[in-house]
């Protein structure tokens, strides 16, 4: 087994053992309707765990904080480590989508995400 497997599989069981339930929730939107003269959408929900810590500046600082005619405290971000794998083919974590975290009100919004990968450790 390669250093990258060790480093993989070890990170999936520590989020698995030790991380909070999330709902990611996505957007599907279906084509314009040419009745209605609109475009519907729905949201798809995607359960999993994942690590759920305060974001650091630098992790703040990478997004923009303007959000519909307010702003953002840095107190405010979270940072979610997710094992990507835990997610259906296909679904990936974007700007916008909405997040709820297990034990908490409110919803929380994906400002942006950055995959790491085991391969430079």
């Amino acid at each position: 087994m390669s250093l990258a497997t060790t480093i993989r599989s070890t990170a999936a069981k520590q989020v698995h053992k030790f991380g909070k339930s999330i709902t990611l929730y996505q957007k599907v939107t279906a084509p314009y309707d040419v009745a209605t003269g609109g475009v519907s959408g729905a949201e798809t929900p995607y359960t999993f765990k994942a690590v759920v810590a305060p974001a650091s500046g630098v992790t703040a600082s990478a997004f923009d904080d303007r959000v519909d005619g307010g702003t953002l405290t840095q107190e405010s971000y979270r940072s979610l480590t997710i094992i990507a794998s835990d997610l259906p083919a296909g679904v990936k974590p974007t700007s916008g989508d909405r997040v709820t975290l297990s034990g908490e009100t409110g919803d929380w919004y994906v400002r942006g995400t950055t995959p790491i990968e085991a391969k430079g450790v």
